[in-house]
């Protein structure tokens, strides 16, 4: 049990330090003072605006399910601002339910011949069920009633998809120079859908070195297909940024700023012109307005960069100006980026295939072996088979590096 004097404490004091807990439901169990607490209806509802923003507090009740939600749970995030979109209400009436166990058994027992005329996307799960299939009834038709007085029982079109009306007014199927006019001529609609209906993509999964990888689509979060559709028209048209944060959307920087980034520098190296290939000026141009929206060139990136161009760092200097570009815009030494991207390269959970890239970088750092070695203190280094050979074969037998790692674990790449 707590100490006795943190039963004492006042109800808001405590509810404050729920905040910080990233599982309320260990310090539930100290006490029944504390259980009630963490029960209480408005304490879930802060805790999860707190935690997840007021955009996405929402879609995290309802992925927790029951018991966790409820009716009063509902009424408190409304009250303390969560935001409710009408993309939010079409991809409950989806997901909302289990589904029938025997149908699906049904459906994996035939699996052969035609394609299923009615495939099911959750046939693969176990447990048959989506990220709103847990949700207690009376919750779902609050959830409903709600989404109705928002946006009119005329307007809601449960039975649409926001995500990909975006997709189509933003130009989507269209090469990039279409699109631009085609995000202009649509605009008004744009700007009806995200103020309006308050249209915002769901979280990226979390806990991950890349959030943006494919996800079972069953769990409800966005998956890079979706992310791609956020983030293109963002990269020509940073005014989208700024409609959302106007909305609400807070997050959209955060939620989409590597691969904005990502698929900035690919749009500007792009492979069909080149023969053309951008200068100094124009990556430093394109990355500082990124940055003027809050994007931010992280060391992933810079790491990620290398990867992205690995074939082509020699070609026309696109290594050196990405490396120059990188310390302008970073307001580093030149030697720092190139350290930064070494750093990453070797991280343990990039699994390099490729060692153009390395090459690049270990030619012009000063010291290499030295930090090399301090990269792989830092990760308490395990390695793959490839990286062992790549640096006995580059440094030798007797080197530093190669004696480090001589004694390490080694894993095989699959």
């Amino acid at each position: 049990m707590p100490d006795h004097w943190l039963n004492t404490l006042a109800p808001e004091l405590k509810v404050e330090i729920i905040l910080h807990l990233s599982k309320p439901t260990t310090i539930a169990g100290c006490s029944r003072e504390w259980y009630n607490i963490v029960n209480l209806p408005f304490a879930k509802a802060k805790w999860l605006i707190s935690r997840h923003g007021k955009t996405h507090a929402l879609f995290h009740a309802v992925r927790m399910g029951k018991p966790f939600i409820n009716p009063d749970v509902v009424e408190c995030l409304f009250a303390q601002g969560a935001h409710i979109s009408r993309y939010f209400i079409q991809r409950l009436v989806l997901g909302f339910g289990e589904c029938d166990r025997s149908l699906i058994d049904l459906k994996q027992k035939y699996n052969i011949g035609p394609p299923d005329p009615f495939p099911n996307t959750l046939i693969q799960d176990k447990t048959c069920s989506s990220w709103a299939s847990s949700l207690p009834v009376d919750v779902y038709f609050r959830l409903l009633k709600k989404g109705c007085d928002r946006f009119g029982e005329e307007n809601i079109s449960v039975r649409g998809n926001d995500m990909e009306k975006f997709y189509y007014l933003s130009g989507g199927p269209l090469g990039t120079s279409q699109s631009r006019v085609e995000i202009q001529k649509n605009m008004d609609e744009i700007k009806e859908l995200i103020g309006e209906h308050k249209f915002v993509p769901f979280p990226p999964k979390p806990g991950i070195r890349n959030p943006y990888l494919p996800c079972d689509i069953s769990n409800g979060y966005t998956d890079v297909l979706k992310w791609n559709i956020i983030a293109r028209p963002i990269q020509f048209c940073l005014e989208l940024v700024n409609l959302w944060k106007e909305n609400g959307y807070h997050e959209v920087v955060a939620e989409t700023n590597d691969i904005v980034i990502r698929g900035s520098l690919l749009f500007l190296y792009r492979q069909e012109y080149e023969e053309w290939v951008p200068e100094l000026k124009q990556v430093v141009e394109k990355l500082s307005d990124l940055q003027s929206y809050g994007f931010k060139l992280t060391d992933k990136l810079v790491g990620d960069a290398l990867r992205l161009f690995e074939n082509r760092l020699d070609f026309a200097n696109i290594g050196e100006t990405l490396v120059e570009a990188f310390a302008i815009v970073r307001k580093q030494l030149k030697e720092d980026i190139l350290i930064i991207c070494l750093t990453e390269l070797l991280h343990p959970k990039r699994h390099v295939e490729q060692y153009d890239s390395l090459d690049f970088i270990i030619s012009r750092v000063n010291k290499p072996e030295d930090k090399i070695l301090y990269a792989f203190e830092k990760y308490g280094y395990s390695t793959n088979d490839g990286v062992y050979e790549y640096m006995l074969e580059k440094f030798g037998a007797r080197s530093r590096v190669a004696m480090y790692l001589y004694d390490k674990p080694k894993y095989t790449v699959e």
